[in-house]
Protein backbone atom coordinates (compact mmCIF):
# COMPACT_ATOMS: atom_id res chain seq x y z
CA UNK A 1 0.00 0.00 0.00
CA UNK A 2 0.98 3.39 -0.88
CA UNK A 3 1.68 5.96 2.16
CA UNK A 4 2.09 9.34 1.93
CA UNK A 5 5.33 10.08 2.45
CA UNK A 6 6.70 7.84 0.76
CA UNK A 7 9.38 8.34 -2.62
CA UNK A 8 8.23 6.30 -5.86
CA UNK A 9 9.02 6.30 -9.18
CA UNK A 10 6.85 6.66 -12.57
CA UNK A 11 8.05 5.01 -15.20
CA UNK A 12 7.82 5.76 -18.76
CA UNK A 13 8.61 3.17 -21.85
CA UNK A 14 9.63 4.71 -25.37
CA UNK A 15 9.94 2.94 -28.59
CA UNK A 16 10.68 4.70 -31.94
CA UNK A 17 9.49 3.43 -34.59
CA UNK A 18 10.34 6.03 -37.11
CA UNK A 19 13.03 6.06 -39.48
CA UNK A 20 14.89 9.03 -38.23
CA UNK A 21 16.40 9.64 -34.69
CA UNK A 22 14.00 10.69 -32.54
CA UNK A 23 14.84 13.29 -29.19
CA UNK A 24 12.92 15.41 -27.42
CA UNK A 25 11.81 15.28 -23.17
CA UNK A 26 9.18 13.41 -21.64
CA UNK A 27 7.14 15.34 -19.09
CA UNK A 28 5.81 13.25 -15.82
CA UNK A 29 2.67 14.35 -14.68
CA UNK A 30 0.54 13.89 -11.58
CA UNK A 31 -3.24 15.56 -11.58
CA UNK A 32 -2.24 18.12 -14.46
CA UNK A 33 1.02 18.73 -12.45
CA UNK A 34 4.36 18.25 -13.78
CA UNK A 35 6.73 16.49 -11.15
CA UNK A 36 9.75 15.82 -13.48
CA UNK A 37 11.38 15.80 -17.28
CA UNK A 38 14.06 13.82 -18.64
CA UNK A 39 15.71 14.37 -21.97
CA UNK A 40 16.04 11.19 -24.55
CA UNK A 41 17.46 10.27 -27.77
CA UNK A 42 16.14 7.25 -29.43
CA UNK A 43 17.99 6.10 -32.70
CA UNK A 44 15.38 4.12 -34.98
CA UNK A 45 14.22 0.87 -33.79
CA UNK A 46 15.51 1.60 -30.01
CA UNK A 47 13.41 1.46 -26.98
CA UNK A 48 14.08 2.94 -23.57
CA UNK A 49 12.52 3.29 -20.01
CA UNK A 50 12.84 6.56 -18.50
CA UNK A 51 11.66 7.38 -14.55
CA UNK A 52 11.53 9.92 -12.26
CA UNK A 53 10.77 9.66 -8.31
CA UNK A 54 7.64 11.43 -6.71
CA UNK A 55 7.17 12.01 -3.08
CA UNK A 56 3.42 10.20 -2.40
CA UNK A 57 0.53 13.10 -1.22
CA UNK A 58 -2.69 11.77 0.04
CA UNK A 59 -5.32 11.08 -1.68
CA UNK A 60 -6.26 9.51 -5.40
CA UNK A 61 -4.42 10.92 -8.30
CA UNK A 62 -3.69 10.35 -11.88
CA UNK A 63 -0.42 9.95 -13.77
CA UNK A 64 0.69 10.24 -17.15
CA UNK A 65 3.44 11.34 -19.43
CA UNK A 66 3.84 13.09 -22.43
CA UNK A 67 6.81 13.79 -24.87
CA UNK A 68 7.80 17.20 -25.95
CA UNK A 69 9.75 18.78 -28.06
CA UNK A 70 10.01 15.56 -30.13
CA UNK A 71 12.66 16.77 -33.02
CA UNK A 72 14.89 15.30 -35.50
CA UNK A 73 18.27 15.97 -34.11
CA UNK A 74 19.97 15.92 -37.45
CA UNK A 75 17.63 17.79 -38.48
CA UNK A 76 16.37 20.31 -36.02
CA UNK A 77 13.32 19.88 -37.64
CA UNK A 78 9.89 19.07 -35.59
CA UNK A 79 8.02 16.06 -35.50
CA UNK A 80 4.93 14.71 -35.25
CA UNK A 81 3.98 12.05 -33.13
CA UNK A 82 1.34 9.93 -33.23
CA UNK A 83 1.47 8.46 -29.59
CA UNK A 84 2.46 11.82 -27.81
CA UNK A 85 0.75 11.14 -24.44
CA UNK A 86 0.76 7.77 -22.62
CA UNK A 87 -2.43 6.85 -20.97
CA UNK A 88 -3.59 7.75 -17.28
CA UNK A 89 -3.59 5.98 -14.16
CA UNK A 90 -5.33 6.27 -10.91
CA UNK A 91 -3.01 6.27 -8.25
CA UNK A 92 -4.20 5.90 -4.62
CA UNK A 93 -2.29 6.92 -1.57
CA UNK A 94 -3.32 6.69 1.67
CA UNK A 95 -2.89 8.95 4.51
CA UNK A 96 0.48 8.46 6.76
CA UNK A 97 -0.55 6.46 9.98
CA UNK A 98 -0.17 8.62 13.33
CA UNK A 99 2.55 8.43 15.03
CA UNK A 100 2.78 6.55 18.23
CA UNK A 101 3.29 8.00 21.39
CA UNK A 102 6.25 5.95 22.25
CA UNK A 103 7.80 7.43 18.67
CA UNK A 104 7.10 10.67 19.43
CA UNK A 105 9.46 9.82 22.88
CA UNK A 106 11.86 8.38 20.61
CA UNK A 107 12.17 11.29 18.04
CA UNK A 108 12.42 13.87 21.31
CA UNK A 109 15.01 11.35 23.06
CA UNK A 110 17.07 11.26 19.74
CA UNK A 111 16.46 15.21 19.03
CA UNK A 112 18.05 15.79 22.39
CA UNK A 113 20.91 13.45 22.49
CA UNK A 114 21.79 14.96 18.51
CA UNK A 115 22.19 18.43 20.70
CA UNK A 116 23.90 17.07 23.13
CA UNK A 117 26.23 15.40 21.62
CA UNK A 118 28.78 18.75 20.55
CA UNK A 119 28.89 19.37 24.03
CA UNK A 120 29.18 15.85 25.24
CA UNK A 121 32.10 15.31 22.99
CA UNK A 122 34.18 18.68 24.18
CA UNK A 123 33.46 17.48 27.93
CA UNK A 124 34.52 13.90 27.10
CA UNK A 125 37.74 14.98 25.66
CA UNK A 126 38.39 16.62 29.20
CA UNK A 127 37.13 13.72 30.75
CA UNK A 128 39.67 10.51 29.06
CA UNK A 129 42.29 11.52 31.77
CA UNK A 130 40.64 11.37 34.78
CA UNK A 131 38.63 8.15 33.71
CA UNK A 132 41.40 6.44 32.28
CA UNK A 133 42.44 4.37 35.32
CA UNK A 134 38.91 3.63 35.67
CA UNK A 135 38.82 2.44 31.92
CA UNK A 136 41.62 0.59 32.34
CA UNK A 137 40.33 -1.54 35.15
CA UNK A 138 37.53 -2.10 33.85
CA UNK A 139 39.24 -3.70 30.64
CA UNK A 140 40.97 -5.72 32.81
CA UNK A 141 37.97 -7.05 34.61
CA UNK A 142 36.72 -7.77 31.77
CA UNK A 143 39.55 -9.76 30.18
CA UNK A 144 39.84 -11.89 32.75
CA UNK A 145 35.92 -12.43 33.36
CA UNK A 146 35.99 -13.17 30.15
CA UNK A 147 38.77 -15.38 30.49
CA UNK A 148 37.37 -17.67 33.69
CA UNK A 149 34.57 -18.03 31.51
CA UNK A 150 36.44 -20.44 28.91
CA UNK A 151 37.81 -22.48 31.60
CA UNK A 152 36.05 -25.22 33.64
CA UNK A 153 36.53 -22.82 36.85
CA UNK A 154 33.45 -20.48 35.61
CA UNK A 155 32.48 -20.16 39.00
CA UNK A 156 35.78 -17.72 39.69
CA UNK A 157 34.21 -15.22 37.36
CA UNK A 158 35.54 -11.51 39.25
CA UNK A 159 32.90 -10.01 41.61
CA UNK A 160 30.03 -9.41 40.88
CA UNK A 161 30.92 -10.22 36.62
CA UNK A 162 29.83 -13.59 37.65
CA UNK A 163 25.82 -12.53 37.13
CA UNK A 164 26.34 -11.10 34.02
CA UNK A 165 25.68 -13.53 30.36
CA UNK A 166 29.30 -13.88 28.61
CA UNK A 167 27.65 -12.00 25.09
CA UNK A 168 26.95 -8.78 27.69
CA UNK A 169 30.59 -8.85 28.87
CA UNK A 170 31.86 -9.03 25.04
CA UNK A 171 29.92 -6.10 24.23
CA UNK A 172 30.83 -4.43 27.14
CA UNK A 173 35.03 -5.03 26.68
CA UNK A 174 35.26 -2.75 23.43
CA UNK A 175 33.60 0.12 24.74
CA UNK A 176 36.07 -0.11 27.94
CA UNK A 177 38.93 -0.39 25.24
CA UNK A 178 37.87 2.91 23.12
CA UNK A 179 38.99 5.70 25.61
CA UNK A 180 36.57 8.52 23.82
CA UNK A 181 33.68 5.92 23.44
CA UNK A 182 34.04 4.85 26.93
CA UNK A 183 34.27 9.06 28.06
CA UNK A 184 31.38 9.85 26.11
CA UNK A 185 28.81 7.21 27.16
CA UNK A 186 30.00 8.43 30.36
CA UNK A 187 29.58 11.50 30.26
CA UNK A 188 26.00 11.26 28.37
CA UNK A 189 24.98 8.62 31.21
CA UNK A 190 25.85 11.46 33.75
CA UNK A 191 23.84 13.97 31.47
CA UNK A 192 20.95 11.95 32.07
CA UNK A 193 21.11 11.04 35.71
CA UNK A 194 21.07 15.42 36.14
CA UNK A 195 18.21 15.43 34.51
CA UNK A 196 16.37 13.05 36.22
CA UNK A 197 17.38 14.52 39.48
CA UNK A 198 16.88 17.92 38.32
CA UNK A 199 12.77 16.57 37.44
CA UNK A 200 12.70 15.18 40.86
CA UNK A 201 13.31 17.98 42.31
CA UNK A 202 10.82 19.93 40.40
CA UNK A 203 8.47 17.63 41.51
CA UNK A 204 9.22 17.62 44.93
CA UNK A 205 10.34 14.13 45.67
CA UNK A 206 13.95 14.82 46.61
Amino acid sequence: MLVAGDTVKAYAALHNSAEATLSGSVIFMIDDATIGSVPFSLTSGAAVILSTPWEAVAGTHTLYAKIESATDPDTSEAIALSYATSSAVAIVVAEAPAPSAFAEAVEQVVSAAGSALPAAGRVAGAAIEILEPIRKGGVAILEKALEERKSPKATEVVGTLSALPTALLSTLLPIFESPLLFSVLFVLSSLVILIIVFRALARGRL
